[in-house]
């Protein structure tokens, strides 16, 4: 038997602070995690512009992401073509989500990212 959605509302609502503070917590140094990475959307069977073969070996594209806190909560994913390198843009990419992750925790941050967003610029 399910709470009906009132119900569950109202619990929800109740532990949201909770919840929110475990989804946004901190590494034990102090730092708020903010992680870097790309990954594949399948368009396969498609004929959308700049869809290419991905590194998984489907046509489709490569978005770069940041995910935010302990739970990996994505800030906008940028759209890029798949033909594009991992680390191109990436700088601009991240001059507009640290800002948006800035505003979600007062806690310093700290950006790891996969290898392939390795790049002169970045370091």
């Amino acid at each position: 038997m399910a709470p009906s959605s009132l119900t569950l509302r109202q619990h929800m609502d109740s532990h949201a602070a909770s919840w929110l503070s475990l989804a946004f917590s901190a590494q034990p140094c102090g730092y708020m995690p903010a992680n870097g990475d790309t990954f594949v959307v399948n368009n396969a069977g498609t004929k959308k512009e700049t869809v290419g073969r991905t590194y998984q070996g489907v046509d489709g594209y490569t978005p770069s992401a940041t995910y935010l806190g302990s739970l990996r909560y994505c800030l906008v994913p940028a759209l890029r073509p798949n033909v594009q390198h991992s680390a191109l843009e990436t700088e601009l990419n991240l001059g507009r989500v640290l800002p948006m992750a800035t505003r979600l925790t007062k806690r310093p941050l700290l950006f790891r990212a996969a290898s392939g967003l390795c790049s002169l610029k970045l370091m």
